[in-house]
C-alpha cells in the first residue's frame, strides 16, 4: 500500500519549487471559530490558497469522506481544494466531490496521484496556470 506521508511529501516539494508557502499538516480557523486540521495547506504568491486532504485505504474512498471534507474546505474557503483517494473513490464519492467543486484525485501510487495535481494546479478551468 502506498504512503500517505511520500504523497504529501511529493505534492509539497512541488508546489515549494512552484513558489508556494507550505504547511503539512496544517490546522486552520474557519470562519465558524472552529479549527480544522487538513494534510496540506499552501498559499502562492497571488494568495492563492490550497487545501488538501489524503485518504490511504485498502477501501474505496466513500460520500463520508467527501462530506467531512466539504464542510471543512465551506468554513475555511480556500481557492481550490483536493481530496487525494488511494485506491480510488465510490461512484457516489466521486459524484459529491465533483458537485462540491473538490478535485478528487484517484490512483494506486504516489506518483499517479502526483502527476493528477500538477495537471489540475498547472491549468486551471480557463487553460490559465494558477502558478504564474
Amino acid at each position: 500500500m502506498e504512503n500517505k506521508e511520500a504523497l504529501i511529501a511529493s505534492i509539497k516539494q512541488f508546489l515549494r519549487d512552484s513558489g508556494y508557502m507550505v504547511a503539512a499538516p496544517a490546522v486552520l480557523r474557519g470562519e465558524s471559530g472552529v479549527d480544522h486540521t487538513f494534510d496540506l495547506y499552501a498559499v502562492g504568491p497571488d494568495n492563492f490558497k490550497i487545501l488538501m486532504e489524503t485518504w490511504v485505504s485498502l477501501e474505496m474512498v466513500d460520500v463520508d469522506k467527501v462530506l467531512s471534507t466539504y464542510v471543512k474546505v465551506l468554513d475555511v474557503g480556500p481557492s481550490k481544494a483536493f481530496l487525494a483517494a488511494i485506491p480510488g473513490a465510490t461512484f457516489f464519492a466521486k459524484e459529491l466531490a465533483h458537485l462540491y467543486k473538490i478535485h478528487l484525485m484517484e490512483g494506486v501510487s504516489t506518483h499517479e496521484i502526483t502527476s493528477k495535481f500538477k495537471e489540475i494546479v498547472l491549468t486551471s478551468s480557463n487553460g490559465s496556470s494558477v502558478l504564474q
